[in-house]
């Protein structure tokens, strides 16, 4: 995965500037977590789908569309 390369690279790099294998290991985590949490909002957004519409999926499809603005504000 790209990430996961990414990711070893930067951690080489941090390696280079004093800090140990060790120190560096929260990376691979934290990527890790990230791709778990990914995948988790993935399957949310297909349960979202089937819902019936009330309140709670109204409020869930207006805070997706404002997260998916901030992402592209962001960049």
């Amino acid at each position: 995965m790209q990430l996961y390369a990414a990711v070893k690279e930067r951690m080489e790099a941090m390696q280079l500037h004093n800090m140990s294998w060790i120190e560096v290991q929260f990376l691979k985590k934290a990527v890790d977590v990230l791709c778990q949490c990914r995948q988790t909002l993935m399957y949310t957004y297909v349960f979202a789908f089937y819902l019936r519409k009330n309140n709670q999926s109204i409020i869930f499809e207006v805070r997706t569309l404002l997260r998916i603005i901030l992402v592209n504000i962001r960049h």
